[in-house]
């Protein structure tokens, strides 16, 4: 009977130590994991689809070119002529699921023939087209930069787009954009409160 109870003794001090041992270790958090892009054809290798140039009341010009940052492609819009507002022209992709409360990271680069400013957002791609500060001004320079833009969805919204607006300021400006990319990020994610240059 002592020899039993030396080793239920023994055994539960073994047990202790153990549960001490997982009570001492060290609580670490898991890194921010990006989900999937949720941009397709951001890459502009397989065509323009499904990526769309508005024109109301401002025209442009947009092909695939082969000028880019690095390998691939990217999409060159030049400006044929200009309306009322400069957000007459611009390139969007809709059909985008946001959670609200959710935060997202826009990656992209871009440059232009003249230095100038545009806009990028997340917006909706339907009536009222709100985009409720999903939105930020950024300047384009006529050297490739990769630029982010970081946001809190607004809305829960299963059609929404992102959009690179204002391009319509002066006929003969060209844009190019390449490398797109729209992922959820981690809830912790600090959202900057610029676009980030690199």
């Amino acid at each position: 009977m002592k020899h039993r109870a030396h080793l239920a003794t023994k055994e539960s001090n073994h047990l202790l130590c153990l549960a001490s041992a997982c009570l001492l270790l060290p609580l670490t958090q898991s890194p921010p994991v990006a989900k999937a892009d949720m941009l397709l054809n951001g890459s502009f290798a397989k065509d323009l689809k499904p990526w769309v140039l508005e024109e109301s009341g401002a025209k442009g010009e947009v092909m695939v070119a082969h000028d880019r940052p690095d390998r691939g492609s990217s999409v060159k819009i030049r400006v044929v002529s200009v309306g009322d507002k400069p957000w007459r022209l611009q390139l969007y992709q809709g059909g985008l699921t946001i959670q609200k409360g959710a935060k997202y990271e826009l990656t992209y680069w871009v440059k232009a023939a003249k230095a100038g400013v545009i806009t990028v957002n997340c917006m909706q791609n339907h009536e009222p087209w709100e985009h409720h500060g999903a939105a930020s001004e950024l300047p384009v320079t006529t050297k490739w930069k990769e630029l982010k833009f970081a946001f809190t969805g607004p809305w829960d919204d299963t059609n929404a787009r992102i959009t690179f607006t204002n391009l319509g300021t002066v006929p003969g400006q060209t844009y190019w954009f390449a490398q797109c990319s729209l992922k959820q990020v981690s809830s912790n994610y600090s959202e900057p409160s610029k676009e980030m240059w690199r």
